[in-house]
């Protein structure tokens, strides 16, 4: 889910944590997890339209429809995945509040776990971080999202509980490195385990009753 905190991805990509403010992790209840790259859907329809992944100053009426083409894609995959009850992640900001608790209930209600990952940097290196990404965003939208996830955090921490993991992204690069490459191992012994939960046990009888007959 991303614009940068909108920003904290380049240390991190390799590690599960990107640019964007938040992100929404379930537990996979097969193996392996797939992401939810909305960016790139939409990164690949301005190319194939001509037209510059710098959309500052951008005409809107043209990027919007490519935007929502993006969308669509990005959902049909996700119902397949979740249909197969594989882990995801989303990348995402956390500006849009409702949008993550509902994906969240949602999730939860078919037998995932979720924990989020708040990558939070300061306005300052968001701004700074965004002019250096070829996908440039108009300042404006940075600092605007960069501020609705600054509000929307302690509601974030309530909604997630003990499963919310902030990670400060004003460091240098080793000390990122040093902190993604912790997170990233609790991450993994965390999606190594099948949930517990009813809803996962029950799916999981239904398919090995599949399996069997």
């Amino acid at each position: 889910m991303h614009p940068l905190q909108p920003d904290g991805k380049t240390a991190e990509n390799d590690k599960m944590i990107r640019e964007i403010p938040a992100q929404i992790l379930p537990n996979p209840v097969e193996c392996g997890s797939r992401e939810h790259p909305a960016d790139k859907a939409f990164e690949n329809g301005l190319k194939k339209a001509g037209m510059t992944l710098d959309l500052r100053g951008a005409d809107f009426t043209k990027v919007d429809p490519i935007r929502a083409r993006a969308k669509k894609i990005t959902n049909l995959n996700m119902d397949a995945y979740i249909g197969n009850r594989l882990g995801m992640i989303f990348d995402t900001t956390s500006a849009n509040l409702s949008k993550v608790s509902a994906y969240r209930k949602n999730l939860e209600s078919l037998g995932y776990e979720c924990k989020m990952i708040y990558v939070n940097a300061s306005l300052q290196n968001a701004l700074a971080r965004n002019n250096m990404r070829p996908r440039k965003l108009p300042a404006e939208i940075v600092q605007g999202d960069w501020e609705k996830a600054q509000k929307n955090m302690n509601d974030l921490r309530r909604i997630f509980g003990r499963d919310f993991v902030e990670v400060k992204n004003d460091d240098d690069l080793k000390t990122l490195e040093t902190k993604a490459t912790k997170l990233f191992s609790k991450l993994m012994t965390w999606t190594s385990k099948f949930p517990s939960n009813k809803p996962a046990q029950n799916w999981k009888q239904q398919e090995l009753l599949k399996k069997k007959s």
